[in-house]
């Protein structure tokens, strides 16, 4: 019988809240308009359906008069007032907002993500999650971000006879960034040809060589050469004069203009008397001493004729 008296004046209590709840006017207080457009869809939601129904407010209600536990976690979702409990005015708030007197609580800021990233062709998303619904919200936009340049790469390798080619691409988009050209290579010239003889003091030698990947020709001509000089007896020494040397090219016999002289032989070599002509009865006859060297004649006597 006490049990059925105290369920009965549990009801008349509730029934009273619920009374007092709708009594209380839209014109004595104002609905409480959020901040955010977007509210959010776990503050007041006792039953978990992501709406706000009457019954969330009698689930509340009946937490507060200890005729129902909700969990922890739901209990801090459903305090509205901010006073770290369930109260009456919980349940108010969230019958009034289930009935349209008043706007759903807004999102609380947990942190900002990207839910989307920005590329080189294609803006990226930013949002706002929810301390309490983890939900997104408040979407924004990131702005395209630049051209991402990935290394080098040779489009054309480079010859001899022409440069070569070098690009960057972005790695995100593919379109080309950069060129450059590579120099190009060196020639690589075979062995040295000749068109004309070995040059000397007269004439140059015409070469050239080729170069063995593109075929080009590098004409070229080796400078003429010094003359050879030497020395060339012009006047031969006699036995009591001086002899002549002049200087003169043995390639192509020019002369310098350079001239020397030479020592001469020391001196006639006198030989003995030699008979030129014998006498005889009627005519002298003659004998002389000459050079042996030169024949020069150096004394001379007659020979008397013949008794």
């Amino acid at each position: 019988m006490r049990y059925k008296l105290v369920r009965v004046l549990c009801l008349a209590a509730l029934f009273a809240a619920f009374a007092a709840l709708f009594t209380v006017g839209a014109g004595a207080n104002e609905p409480y308009v959020a901040e955010s457009d977007v509210y959010c869809t776990a503050r007041g939601d006792a039953d978990g359906d992501r709406k706000i129904t009457p019954a969330d407010a009698r689930a509340v209600l009946r937490s507060v008069l200890l005729l129902e536990e909700l969990p922890e976690k739901t209990e801090a979702l459903c305090d509205l007032d901010g006073d770290k409990g369930l109260g009456t005015g919980d349940a108010r708030k969230v019958l009034r907002m289930a009935v349209g007197l008043e706007s759903r609580p807004a999102h609380k800021d947990q942190k900002t993500v990207t839910t989307q990233e920005a590329t080189c062709y294609e803006q990226g998303i930013s949002a706002h999650i929810c301390a309490y619904c983890g939900e997104y919200y408040n979407f924004g936009v990131i702005p395209e971000r630049p051209h991402t340049a990935i290394g080098w790469q040779v489009e054309r390798e480079p010859t001899c006879a022409k440069a070569g080619v070098k690009r960057q691409y972005c790695k995100y988009c593919g379109i080309q960034i950069n060129e450059e050209k590579i120099p190009a290579t060196p020639h690589i010239y075979g062995p040295m040809q000749f068109v004309s003889s070995t040059p000397d003091c007269t004439r140059p030698q015409e070469i050239y060589r080729v170069c063995v990947n593109c075929g080009k020709r590098e004409n070229g001509i080796r400078p003429v050469t010094e003359h050879t000089w030497s020395w060339v007896t012009v006047l031969a020494p006699t036995c009591t004069e001086l002899g002549k040397q002049a200087q003169v090219c043995a390639v192509c016999g020019m002369k310098s203009g350079e001239t020397q002289n030479t020592f001469s032989l020391g001196g006639h070599i006198p030989s003995g008397w030699i008979v030129v002509k014998y006498p005889t009865r009627t005519e002298e006859g003659l004998q002389r001493i000459i050079c042996t060297r030169c024949g020069e004649v150096l004394e001379e006597e007659i020979l008397p004729k013949k008794q």
